[in-house]
């Protein structure tokens, strides 16, 4: 290596982390280990979580050094009472994720109650052994900002979730939740991402909704038609809904697998940027609504039957060579910097001609061929 020449040379707290996790050296240093920065704790325990080397009793040595603790369900035997009850001895916990804890029971969140005053994102998504009765605890940690319960057997109909007023992001995602339990959900008045997909909710329960000035709203597989009135909202996902019309405020729009033709609706969203529209049923009709979009910036049409994009277009199993090719090429797409394409085995082939016309794209840098018959 050169004198100054410091490419591939580790950063010296790297070194010093790896050197503490490759031996026993954390066990027995256990003061030293407590007077950790927490950028280092976290990142000591991390590792250590990570190749399975921690129990409940030493999970405790991280107590005072730690703020993010991210335990897998490979972790939690049986009811993981003993990690919990770890956990809440945390002296500055701010993020805690549990992921798919299947058989974590209710009463076990008891513990978790010291951590109120810190902990502010709480993530347990697929812990599907939580009920009701989990929100009697999930209630007292009043500083929480950022819940994920998506996947419970919570339906948030006792209200409980109402008393975390500094909430500003729920996922309720795939819960008991209906209709009829979002009056609570008004009460969040600091709200401003919501996520209700694979719910029973439908239009009248978004009526409640529409003084919160959230920015984001999963709708995902609801039963949702029409996009709520909510000025403030930039980014919405309907995904396996059956949409109507948007609103003209929004700057993030999905609509994967709406059964959906005709989008000329859509000119009057000028400040979109991200549009998926792959499945839906759109075709070159749509072509002249979509260039009227002069923000737009990111563009999905994968299996559809439309030809137009602009900065990044997924054409993955769609028909647009006969539409492109020979004229007008890419004439119409001076902005493409990445392209995908992938053909079915028994559409089109990709021609000499066609491969030499992508010279007109001088500002493509990624392009994907995926199936793609080359001819001869």
């Amino acid at each position: 290596m050169l004198a100054g020449d410091h490419s591939g040379v580790l950063p010296l707290t790297e070194i010093a982390v790896q050197a503490v996790v490759a031996g026993d050296f954390w066990r027995v240093q256990k003061k030293s280990l407590l007077t950790l920065p927490d950028h280092l704790g976290n990142w000591v325990l991390e590792l250590l979580l990570e190749q399975g080397r921690l129990a409940p009793p030493q999970l405790e040595l991280f107590r005072n050094c730690a703020t993010t603790v991210c335990i897998a369900s490979g972790y939690a035997h049986g009811s993981g009472g003993d990690w919990l009850a770890a956990l809440g001895k945390f002296r500055s916990l701010q993020e805690l994720h549990l992921h798919h804890w299947a058989k974590l029971r209710p009463d076990r969140l008891a513990p978790l109650a010291p951590l109120a005053p810190c902990l502010q994102q709480l993530h347990l998504p697929r812990c599907s052994g939580l009920t009701e009765q989990a929100l009697d605890h999930i209630g007292r940690l009043t500083a929480v900002t950022d819940l994920d319960i998506s996947g419970t057997g919570i339906s948030g109909s006792s209200g409980a979730l109402a008393l975390l007023t500094s909430l500003t992001s729920l996922n309720l995602s795939d819960t008991r939740l209906n209709g009829s339990d979002c009056h609570w959900l008004a009460k969040l008045v600091n709200l401003r991402s919501l996520g209700v997909a694979a719910t029973s909710i439908g239009d009248p329960s978004l009526q409640d909704l529409t003084h919160l000035a959230l920015t984001s709203l999963d709708l995902t597989w609801t039963r949702v038609t029409q996009a709520p009135s909510m000025p403030s909202l930039q980014c919405l996902t309907m995904a396996s809904c059956d949409l109507e019309s948007p609103q003209p405020c929004l700057t993030r729009l999905v609509l994967t697998n709406v059964e959906v033709a005709d989008v000329h609706w859509l000119a009057d969203a000028s400040r979109l940027q991200h549009l998926d529209l792959s499945g839906t049923k759109i075709s070159d009709s749509s072509s002249e609504c979509l260039q009227q979009l002069h923000a737009l910036e990111w563009l999905s049409l994968s299996h559809t039957a439309v030809t137009e994009s602009l900065r990044q277009l997924d054409l993955s199993h769609s028909h647009f060579i006969g539409s492109l090719m020979p004229a007008p090429g890419w004439s119409g797409f001076p902005q493409l910097q990445v392209l995908k394409l992938a053909l079915e085995l028994t559409g089109p082939r990709l021609t000499v001609q066609i491969v030499e016309s992508l010279r007109s794209l001088t500002l493509l840098q990624f392009l994907t061929l995926q199936k793609c018959w080359l001819s001869q």
